[in-house]
């Protein structure tokens, strides 16, 4: 019973961060793919991911999530929030930007609310953005209100 309730907390969570987007003044249209509690990394980091096997080990929920959009010729950015004491963080999109050939996304990081009752758990968030195939930027930065921010990655040709 306790799997079949964290399936579904984990299915509403991708479900719910399907529905955020950012779109640049300049028309580049990052989207949110999934958010997951449990992505297996203690530390702030950038994958990029073009096909599922870029997927790092542990990561096979954000992989299914992240499908639609890698057959469709778009490549995934996993961001990695690091370890966190209790669930509920997670990141909003808020923008992107293309300036200079570099793509800026700007995250917001989301925690629970003070005093709310959360279960002691160790998690270690994630979010997965969709970045349109085509964009003309060497690399990327992304930048959130949190530790281990903000973090650069170079795209692969």
């Amino acid at each position: 019973m306790k799997r079949f309730i964290g399936g579904v907390a984990v299915l509403g969570s991708l479900l719910l961060a399907a529905c955020q987007s950012g779109t640049a003044d300049d028309g580049v249209a990052v989207e949110m793919v999934a958010s997951a509690d449990q992505c297996g990394r203690d530390e702030a980091a950038l994958v990029w991911a073009e096909n599922r096997s870029d997927f790092p080990a542990g990561s096979e929920a954000m992989a299914t999530a992240s499908e639609s959009v890698l057959n469709a010729g778009d490549p995934v950015l996993l961001v990695y929030l690091g370890q966190k004491p209790t669930p509920g963080y997670s990141a909003a999109l808020q923008g992107s930007a293309l300036t200079d050939g570099r793509l800026h996304i700007d995250l917001k990081a989301e925690e629970p609310d003070p005093g709310a009752m959360m279960a002691q758990v160790i998690t270690t968030p994630c979010v997965a953005l969709r970045i349109p195939s085509g964009v003309d930027a060497g690399e990327l930065v992304v930048s959130m209100d949190a530790d281990g921010f903000p973090l650069g990655l170079r795209i692969p040709d």
